[in-house]
């Protein structure tokens, strides 16, 4: 399929998010004032409601069938975040100031079986992975993705499922006490954003956004968590959450119509941010507390995972899939 490259450049904006939250990790200041005003935790959000939106139009429009599915998606997701597994383990053995081994091991166990999002809402995660909690959610929506989408009432049941998440579990699940890290990183509570990207691509609205709409937009997912639930407040947080969807779902709309609207410079973090997405979070360990040597040492880690391993990867998936007999996936609902 054509590379939609205003997807791509939103995917840019997605990971920036994420890298900008993540600096007072890096510096060890905490979160200061910027953060009160803008804090784009967000990043995720954004990253969920692409992917719902991406892999439902690629899933229906190339016809694939669902052994082909399932190939392209492994070869996709595994291999690159399996190596950002391994790597920090081989480290660990020699270099003091990582995660022990033990602890390394149990994280490949939950990364490898797609809990480690559960592992990591009920604390028992290990820092150096601690980005994979997304995957995790990511795996197991794809699960279910394709049988939902063999459904004759597939649109009725996603936005019963968003509207069941949103105004019944996670309003439950707040008044039942579970912390805010739970609600953030509990399979459930975040399938509404993948679904609201699934659902995006069978109503897609004709948004004639201008640039400065778009950058309006894209503040809004950083201000929003900031301004509504600051410091992940836990009731609030249930009122940001949609809020944010809407934004990021209008984003990913106007990105869908592919017309330019993003700036360029973004195609280089847009086409990395699943390999700036692994690799930043154990470089803040080599960091030494300098965000000027954090960005090297990411950009460069990022460029070489994409070059040496993302996209041969997804090559060999390519290859493995085409040699598959398709079957006929669902129509699109018109």
């Amino acid at each position: 399929m054509k590379v939609n490259w205003d997807i791509e450049r939103l995917r840019g904006i997605a990971i920036l998010f994420v890298l900008i939250h993540h600096l007072p990790h890096v510096t060890g200041t905490g979160y200061g004032r910027f953060y009160h005003w803008f804090n784009p935790w967000t990043g995720v959000d954004l990253f969920f409601v692409i992917s719902g939106f991406i892999v439902t139009k690629t899933f229906l429009e190339s016809r694939q069938s669902l052994g082909t599915f399932f190939i392209r998606r492994i070869f996709r997701i595994v291999p690159l975040a399996l190596a950002w597994v391994l790597i920090p383990l081989g480290l660990s053995l020699w270099l003091p100031g990582l995660p022990a081994t033990k602890e390394l091991a149990y994280d490949l166990l939950t990364v490898s079986t797609a809990t480690f999002n559960l592992a990591d809402a009920f604390g028992i995660h290990h820092g150096v992975l601690a980005p994979y909690w997304s995957l995790s959610i990511e795996q197991q929506f794809y699960l279910v993705l394709p049988f939902l989408l063999f459904l004759r009432n597939r649109t009725a049941v996603l936005i019963a499922a968003i509207a069941f998440i949103t105004f019944a579990l996670r309003p439950a699940m707040i008044y039942a006490g579970f912390d805010a890290n739970v609600q953030h990183k509990f399979s459930l509570l975040k399938f509404d954003t993948l679904a609201a990207g699934v659902l995006l691509y069978f109503f897609p609205p004709k948004l004639n956004f201008n640039r400065w709409t778009l950058v309006v937009l894209c503040a809004a997912v950083g201000v929003l968590p900031a301004v509504i639930a600051p410091e992940f407040h836990v009731r609030r947080y249930m009122y940001a959450l949609p809020l944010i969807t809407l934004a990021s779902a209008s984003l990913v709309a106007a990105a869908a119509q592919n017309k330019n609207r993003f700036p360029r410079f973004l195609d280089w973090f847009g086409s990395r941010s699943y390999a700036l997405y692994l690799v930043h979070w154990p470089a803040i360990w080599f960091a030494g507390g300098s965000v000027w040597r954090f960005a090297a040492i990411v950009f460069c880690l990022a460029e070489l995972s994409h070059r040496l391993i993302e996209r041969p990867m997804i090559s060999v998936g390519k290859m493995l899939a085409s040699g598959r007999v398709s079957e006929p996936a669902p129509a699109p609902a018109s």
